[in-house]
């Protein structure tokens, strides 16, 4: 006859011990009892009650029907296009919390941005062949108008020696291809 025994024995102290607390642990037991200003009263009709009145709500309103997203967002395409951006460079980002505050306008959740950049040729005096610029807009779905514009400069870096480096004539070739086509 055999005994099996445990190879491993856990203490749920020694776990529990391990383990970090957090202010969700703290409220468990607020939402397990909660206070009786958030208990219904004994024959009370609650919102799942299948005898409870229906919730409705009748909206209205005089504006035009939106868009669908496709309409809304060859809009956008055009927009970035006439404003010169590559549209090879175009990418949608969704709004999915809150407002975004660094946009020149106030841009809140549902949204979608359409965002395009295009390289800025380089100044006649400019030397430094590891930096270029390129500008960049923002175009809103819902609004149907730029919420942001921005000028950056961007560095070529090679992160095996830590430095700004050449990128080499062919990237450059296609990046400065890219300004002769608008």
């Amino acid at each position: 006859m055999f005994r099996t025994r445990p190879c491993l024995r856990f203490s749920a102290t020694r776990i529990r011990s391990q383990r970090h607390t957090s202010s969700v642990s703290a409220l468990y037991p607020a939402f397990k009892d909660p206070p009786p200003s958030f208990r219904l009263l004994h024959r009370t009709l609650g919102p799942g009650a299948s005898n409870a009145p229906p919730i409705r709500a009748n909206l209205t309103t005089l504006a035009r029907e939106p868009p669908t997203v496709n309409e809304a967002l060859e809009e956008a395409k055009e927009a970035l296009l006439q404003r010169g951006l590559d549209s090879q460079s175009f990418w949608e980002q969704r709004i999915v919390w809150g407002d975004q505050d660094p946009f020149q306008r106030p841009v809140t959740f549902p949204d979608t941005l359409l965002i395009g950049y295009r390289p800025v040729p380089p100044a006649s005096d400019h030397t430094d062949l590891a930096t270029f610029h390129a500008a960049a807009s923002a175009y809103s779905l819902l609004q149907k108008a730029f919420i942001a514009h921005t000028k950056e400069a961007l560095v070529w870096y090679d992160y095996d020696t830590l430095k700004k480096c050449h990128p080499g004539e062919r990237a450059l070739e296609v990046l400065w291809g890219r300004v002769r086509k608008e």
